[in-house]
């Protein structure tokens, strides 16, 4: 079996293109589900490439930079795969779910969730099926499953299925450790009836998706699907290693690593577990510079460690991103690297609520690069919520050039227009968000209430019956799911 490592999911979509691949089943093991709507401008530039060259250049080159001149990225490439025939039927192996919920209450906060996603219309909900723990039904016009791994043999596969992998699904947040040993996973991925001679594994540490300590996952699998025993069997001790570190056994860890070594001399992730657990800093520093020397991905990355905190909603408060700004003054980084960690210091202190710090990471941000339209979001949110709605309103403007923030601008350049009395603006706004979102009620009631403001009963009706519509839909969707 011949496996193919990226180092962030999205470039697996050229590869897929480079490989002639068209119309097939992804079994699709990840964190999150990569399937956002993007823009018909966006897909139709991704349809006018030749070759998977010329599609891999509209690819972001990190998933912080804004839409402008680019199709895709690490949280969207599935819509592009299937607008461009690639797959046809998306299974997406989710992480077990632990929660305290009734199935009602879980149920609701999945259609919640659904509702809420651009371009997912009342027939994609209403498609929805739930057959034991699997949901089946479509999503943005994709024939979509979602269940766990062990359910995978219930399912109808047609042998020619891909098997896709980005190791972020291991890591259990908010623990930030692994869940299960990848090899538990991998056997049952093994027994399935399939042909397809390759399997494609990603490791999103860059993107901050998954801990640097864990980047050997990739290498892992890759040695289970090898049947590469000799070193497969080495990942596993060291997955069992990092376990122990977890259970303050450092020193056994310690002893296990150098043993590793002896067996292993030139592996960067046995270097790098060793620098985890040593106690003197001065032999620490020692690993993680061998294992740097090995592997340069281990090399200490400002622009990593900040995008961690956003990526995987770590806990964090101003003293963190404090020092994480004394680190960058420090740092040697490119001028797009700079650019993208001052935007994301900027989204992080948003999370603060603190407006002078996004502001000024904003004005950075447009010192090298150009305005942000999420930045442009984040401060108009800010401002609106300090009472500022003129102000907020400039910035607003911005966020509508990015498909990521479009919606939200809309939604709140429509509250600062029933403000200030302008109603048929008002309307006009909120008519964006009601047609990026069909499948959402709120906006369609909004419109309800604006059109009889402005005494346009017929449309004030209209806008009402499709909230009513919605809501009757989506009673009837939560009771079928939870019995």
């Amino acid at each position: 079996m011949k496996t193919i490592i990226f180092e962030e999911h999205s470039s697996v979509l050229p590869e897929w293109m480079r490989w002639g691949i068209k119309g097939k089943t992804l079994i699709y093991l990840d964190a999150h589900i990569d399937l956002q709507l993007v823009s018909q401008e966006r897909i139709a530039a991704l349809k006018n490439c030749q070759t998977a060259d010329e599609l891999a250049k509209f690819e972001k080159p990190h998933h912080m930079l804004p839409d402008r001149g680019y199709s895709y990225s690490i949280e969207d490439f599935l819509y592009p795969a299937y607008c461009l025939g690639i797959i046809s039927r998306l299974i997406w192996v989710n992480p077990p779910q632990k929660s305290e919920q009734t199935r009602e209450q879980k149920t609701q906060e999945i259609l919640g969730k659904l509702q809420s996603m651009e371009g997912v219309s009342l027939e994609d909900l209403s498609s929805l099926k739930l057959i034991g723990n699997i949901l089946e039904g479509k999503l943005l016009g994709l024939d979509v499953v979602i269940c766990d791994y062990r359910d995978l043999p219930q399912l109808q596969l047609p042998e020619d299925s891909l098997i896709d992998i980005d190791i972020d699904y291991f890591i259990e947040l908010p623990a930030d450790e692994p869940w299960i040993d990848p090899q538990e996973v991998f056997a049952s991925l093994q027994k399935l009836p399939l042909t397809s001679d390759f399997v494609t594994i990603t490791r999103s540490v860059s993107s901050g998706y998954m801990p640097l300590r864990y980047r050997f996952f990739a290498d892992y699998l890759a040695a289970l699907w090898l049947g590469d025993r000799q070193k497969s069997t080495h990942y596993s001790r060291l997955f069992h290693l990092d376990r122990r570190l977890g259970q303050t056994e450092a020193a056994a860890v310690v002893a296990g690593c150098l043993d590793e070594l002896e067996k292993f001399p030139d592996c960067a992730a046995t270097y790098y577990l060793l620098s985890l657990a040593e106690s003197k800093a001065e032999l620490a520093q020692e690993y993680q510079n061998k294992a740097t020397n090995l592997d340069p991905n281990y090399r200490p990355s400002v622009l990593r460690s900040i995008s961690e905190l956003a990526s995987r909603d770590l806990k964090f408060d101003r003293t963190n991103l404090e020092e994480l700004e004394n680190r960058l003054l420090t740092s040697v980084v490119n001028q797009e690297e700079l650019a993208i960690a001052h935007f994301t210091l900027g989204l992080l202190y948003s999370k603060l609520g603190d407006f002078r710090q996004v502001f000024k990471h904003h004005q950075i941000y447009k010192k090298i690069s150009d305005r942000h339209p999420q930045l442009n979001f984040r401060l108009g949110n800010l401002l609106l919520q300090a009472g500022y709605p003129q102000r907020a309103a400039s910035f607003l403007r911005g966020a509508l050039q990015d498909d990521m923030t479009v919606c939200g601008a809309h939604s709140l350049l429509g509250r600062i227009s029933v403000k200030q009395g302008d109603l048929k603006q008002a309307s006009e706004h909120f008519l964006k968000v009601s047609e990026l979102m069909p499948a959402f009620s709120q906006p369609a009631n909004v419109l309800a209430k604006i059109y009889k403001q402005m005494g346009d009963e017929a449309n004030s009706q209209a806008m009402y019956k499709k909230y009513q519509r919605i809501q009757l839909a989506t009673a009837i969707l939560v009771q079928k799911l939870a019995n």
